[in-house]
C-alpha cells in the first residue's frame, strides 16, 4: 500500500490509500470516519492515479470531511479513553469499580465493570462479557429468522462470533457456518438483524445475485435502508 497526500490551498491534507490491484478501472471510496481508499490496476502510471486523484478532489474534501464527523461502530475501540462506549446502539458511560468478584451490569445510561486483582483485568472482564452476550443475542435473532430459511431448504448454521476489522460477518455455506463480527454488539438491533439475515441468505444464494436480493428483500424489506445506515456510521463530536 502507498499513502498519497492530497493538499489544499487552505493548508489541509488527506491522506490516500492506494492499493495496486489485478483490476481494470480505478475505483476510490471513503470510509466511514473518512480514510480514503483509491484502488488503480497494476500497471497504471503514476500520472494517470494523479489525474484521477485531481479530478475527485472537490468530492474527496467533501466526503473526507464530512466523515471525520461520523464514525463507524467497527472503527471504535471497546474500551475508548473518552469513557463513552456504545452497547446496542446507546451510548453509555463506562466505569471500573474494584471488587471480589469479576462481573458486569449493564444499565440504560451506563456500563459497570466490577473486577478483581487489579485494574489491568478491566479489558479482560469486559471483553469476555461482550463475546459472551454477543453469542447469547446473535444466537436469538438467528433463531428468530431461521424459519423462513429453513422452510427454503437451508439447514441451521453453526453460529460464531469473531472480530473483523473490515467486514460484519461472513457466511461458508460448504460448512454450514456463519461468523458474525463482535463489534456488532455496538449497533442498535436493527442492524445487527440485517447482518444476521445477510449472511444467512447465502446459506441459500451462494453469490449477490438477482436471486439474493429477491430472497433477503423478502425477508426483510428495508435490507437496503439499514446497510447503507449501517454503513454511515454515527454523528460524533457535534
Amino acid at each position: 500500500m502507498e499513502i498519497i497526500t492530497l493538499q489544499y490551498a487552505s493548508g489541509e491534507t488527506v491522506p490516500i490509500e492506494l492499493t495496486r490491484k489485478n483490476m481494470k478501472h480505478m475505483r476510490m471510496r471513503v470510509l466511514p470516519g473518512g480514510r480514503v481508499l483509491l484502488s488503480a490496476p497494476l500497471l497504471s502510471p503514476r500520472a494517470r492515479i494523479d489525474a484521477f486523484i485531481e479530478s475527485h478532489r472537490d468530492w474527496i474534501y467533501t466526503h473526507h470531511f464530512e466523515g471525520e464527523k461520523r464514525l463507524g461502530y467497527i472503527e471504535m475501540p471497546f474500551l475508548p479513553s473518552d469513557g463513552r462506549v456504545y452497547y446496542l446502539g446507546v451510548p453509555r458511560r463506562l466505569r471500573t469499580m474494584p471488587t471480589i468478584r469479576d462481573e458486569v451490569l449493564v444499565f440504560p445510561d451506563e456500563i459497570i465493570v466490577r473486577h478483581k486483582r487489579g485494574a489491568e483485568r478491566v479489558e479482560k472482564v469486559y471483553m469476555e462479557y461482550l463475546t459472551a452476550a454477543a453469542m447469547e443475542l446473535f444466537t436469538k435473532r438467528m433463531e428468530y429468522f431461521l424459519p423462513a430459511f429453513i422452510k427454503c431448504g437451508a439447514r441451521r448454521p453453526t453460529l460464531k462470533v469473531k472480530r473483523f476489522r473490515a467486514k460484519w460477518g461472513v457466511c461458508d455455506p460448504t460448512r454450514g457456518e456463519i461468523t458474525l463480527n463482535l463489534h456488532l454488539i455496538k449497533a442498535d438491533l436493527k442492524y445487527i438483524d440485517y447482518v444476521i439475515v445477510h449472511e444467512m441468505t447465502h446459506l441459500l444464494y451462494h453469490g449477490h445475485g438477482k436471486g439474493f436480493y429477491s430472497f433477503l428483500l423478502r425477508v426483510m424489506p428495508d435490507a437496503r435502508e439499514r446497510k447503507k445506515e449501517l454503513n454511515k456510521g454515527i454523528v460524533v463530536d457535534g
